[in-house]
């Protein structure tokens, strides 16, 4: 490695669920923008593992693909990283920055050092009710059923159980509760004991909902990109290692200068982000139009310019998951324990 490259860190990718599978190495010399440069020019050399692949995360494969992360003199490798080299990675200062919905806030809590610093995407999770249900299209209409979920804590757990709750003050359990949860292992098979009969409603990641839409098997009755108080808050965060924040915020910076100009990209180009996540294999696209138009949700253009309320977001999760039990903390102390607006300047 270079003499000048000050930090050698790792760049976590942290979401809770795949969304679109089939994430591999990308080829080199890919759909650049920003050339090579000079080796005093990169003050920071950073990795990302090979993960499975989402479109939530597709800021993080443009600002590689684009150049965006060279310009701010950041050098990127993908590597491969289980979940616990992650987690102690974010510990110990090895990676930088995580990429986390809010379900992240329980484990931020119990110990894992990282701080919230910028939203990464505005929503991306759905609960569905069959098409030809017409007993079921609301919250309180849920009472006495069951619903799909992928895991028990999961992120569309805990969509659902903050919607419930807020919507019609209705609780969740797999045994008890006024709304039951049963468990599938991915979306395909919640969709599958939905078209069956088994569930009522199902709980799921894209690209499942607007896959199950489109197709007319499905109805979406909650959108946490739009629905209620959902509309318009992040869905997703990008958190910073506490070490590598309190040693060198400028790494911090430098990364996220380089996702918002990719952010603002996208936002330019949803069709040509679906052509280069499908060309670099980061994901397999079998509808780019849907893919198309689940970029286009996600609220690219707003996150790029740096003024999104991450702040407010931040604590109104803390607020639902602290009424619900999930963490401890009040919301005003949540936010200042592990929220940090990093200067981009």
């Amino acid at each position: 490695m270079n003499s000048r490259m000050t930090t050698r860190r790792g760049f976590l990718f942290l979401l809770a669920g795949t969304m679109i599978a089939g994430c591999s190495r990308v080829p080199e010399g890919s759909d650049s923008a920003g050339g090579d440069l000079s080796a005093a020019a990169v003050k920071y050399s950073v990795q990302i593992p090979d993960l499975s692949g989402s479109l939530c995360a597709a800021p993080l494969w443009v600002a590689k693909q684009r150049g965006y992360f060279e310009e701010e003199g950041v050098e990127v490798e993908e590597v491969s990283a289980d979940v616990d080299t992650q987690k102690t990675g974010l510990n110990n200062g090895t990676f930088p920055v995580g990429m986390g919905d809010f379900s992240t806030f329980e484990s931020m809590e119990s110990g894992v050092q990282t701080t919230v610093v910028d939203a990464v995407n505005l929503g991306c999770i759905k609960v569905v009710a069959r098409s030809d249900d017409d007993s079921v299209s609301s919250a309180a209409d849920l009472k006495g059923k069951t619903v799909a979920v992928n895991k028990i804590g999961g992120t569309p757990y805990q969509v659902l159980a903050l919607w419930l709750q807020r919507e019609a003050n209705l609780s969740i359990g797999t045994g008890d509760g006024d709304v039951k949860v049963s468990v599938y292992d991915d979306g395909n098979l919640e969709l599958q004991a939905l078209k069956d009969g088994t569930v009522d409603a199902a709980a799921v990641w894209d690209p499942y909902g607007p896959k199950a839409e489109k197709d007319g098997s499905a109805k979406v009755i909650l959108d946490n990109s739009k629905s209620g108080d959902f509309s318009g808050r992040a869905c997703c965060f990008l958190v910073a290692s506490n070490k590598v924040l309190q040693e060198d915020e400028g790494e911090i910076a430098a990364i996220i200068r380089a996702i918002h100009k990719a952010d603002k990209w996208i936002s330019d180009n949803p069709e040509k982000t679906v052509e280069l996540v499908a060309k670099n294999k980061y994901a397999t696209i079998d509808d780019e139009d849907l893919a198309v138009e689940m970029i286009k949700a996600y609220g690219y253009g707003e996150l790029s310019t740096g003024g999104h309320d991450v702040k407010g977001d931040v604590r109104y999760y803390a607020d639902l998951l602290n009424g619900l039990g999930m963490i401890k903390s009040s919301p005003d102390d949540f936010v200042s324990k592990y929220y940090k607006s990093v200067s981009l300047d």
